[in-house]
């Protein structure tokens, strides 16, 4: 696994990181959405646990970054890069509740390659 997703991974823990993967189709934002949440949550709902869907080479796999704002709050990076020059993705700040799950989050950015 690519150390930063590790890092990242570890920042957030794996009980947020589902709420947040989940939770992440009902923040699409435009017509057509984050393909990314999309193909994610296929393969959630197919059985493959995060360690699977995190194994990345350079130009392909889900890419996730994240940065602690506040306790409870945090920048979150995600997406998917199909190629070296494909993929999409998006910045959400996510507020957790104690519990770990979503409390509420905005998508502050967007990118599509």
């Amino acid at each position: 696994m690519n150390p930063s997703i590790a890092n990242a991974r570890r920042r957030l823990g794996d009980v947020r990181l589902l709420a947040f993967l989940r939770w992440s189709l009902t923040s699409m934002e435009g017509p057509f959405g984050i393909t990314a949440c999309s193909l994610v949550n296929q393969e959630l709902d197919a059985g493959a646990t995060l360690a699977e869907l995190f194994i990345t080479n350079e130009d392909s796999g889900f890419c996730l970054e994240v940065r602690r704002l506040r306790p409870n709050t945090f920048r979150i990076d995600f997406g998917c890069m199909a190629g070296p020059l494909a993929g999409d993705g998006a910045t959400w700040e996510i507020v957790f509740t104690p519990e770990k799950t979503v409390e509420s989050g905005t998508q502050t950015d967007a990118w599509v390659s």
